[in-house]
């Protein structure tokens, strides 16, 4: 009987776009990631329906994730974009630019976050505040209190002193941006220079090979820092990694207060296998 009701609910049609689905979101206890999952269809669906024109977005947010993966600027765990802050980012510079194509799009996104001023964040629309008559509806926050961002588990938590604010256009709103350091947000905005720098004339074409260039982590930097993870199977460690990966932040923050210290984070992850380690575990 139970299971023959939660196929029944399953198959009844969910409007994942109402406001009304997100008032269990934050409920102790039961299953709250049921409806915190519904948070991702009503996130894209309201980027989708905010840009004039979905096609060049499309096209813009892909060479702007390509772009950002070749330069190594994309990984949230390091602090860089994740793919839902370049997802926002790009449909705003849509919006200013309605009728632009891709390469002009790319290079708009490049000149105005450059000059961005992180203080004010980037939103698609204003915030939602829907009122409820029940205990159970996410608190929806304004611009001049902290605003939330969403640990390991998705679960709301205040931030403070943000460098890069990105708030997702549905309710509740929360910053999905909250892992950028100030580190980070200089190696942006560097990236970001140097596309303008090579894309000084508009009216010329846009060497999108040259743009488009691996960043050269192995030979630009003296000294590096290596993080292995290590486990002895691969169950404990994908949980290992999960718990990992979401303090690098905090590792990064604690490497800024170094003094004349430069740090270049590099999202990329290597797989490997230590045999020695694998032969002690098998004795």
């Amino acid at each position: 009987a139970k299971d023959f009701n939660v196929l029944e609910v399953h198959n009844k049609e969910i409007d994942e776009m109402s406001h009304y689905n997100a008032r269990n979101e934050d409920r102790p206890p039961g299953p709250s990631n049921c409806t915190r999952s519904l948070d991702i269809a009503r996130v894209a669906g309201n980027i989708l329906n905010g840009v004039p024109n979905p096609d060049e977005y499309r096209w813009t947010l892909r060479a702007i994730k390509h772009w950002a993966k070749q330069r190594g600027i994309y990984c949230p765990y390091t602090g860089y974009f994740s793919g839902i802050s370049a997802a926002i980012m790009t449909a705003r510079i849509c919006q200013l630019h309605p009728n632009a194509i891709m390469s002009r799009l790319f290079n708009r996104f490049c000149r105005i976050f450059d000059k961005w001023d992180w203080k004010h964040p980037v939103m698609l629309q204003s915030i939602i505040k829907p009122k409820y008559n029940d205990n159970w509806a996410p608190a929806a926050w304004s611009l001049q209190s902290s605003p939330p961002g969403k640990d390991d588990d998705g679960k709301a938590n205040p931030v403070e002193d943000v460098e890069c604010k990105v708030y997702t256009p549905a309710y509740p709103s929360w910053s999905c941006a909250t892992t950028v350091t100030r580190c980070t947000r200089n190696a942006i905005r560097k990236e970001l220079r140097r596309v303008l720098d090579l894309t000084k004339s508009e009216a010329s074409p846009i060497s999108w090979e040259t743009v488009f260039e691996p960043y050269p982590f192995e030979t630009r930097f003296r000294h590096k820092l290596q993080l292995d993870i290590l486990a002895k199977n691969a169950m404990i460690f994908r949980k290992w990694k999960r718990w990992i990966l979401p303090k690098i932040s905090l590792l990064l923050h604690g490497l800024e207060k170094i003094q004349n210290t430069h740090i270049r984070p590099c999202p990329e992850v290597k797989p490997f296998v230590d045999h020695d380690l694998v032969k002690w575990s098998a004795e």
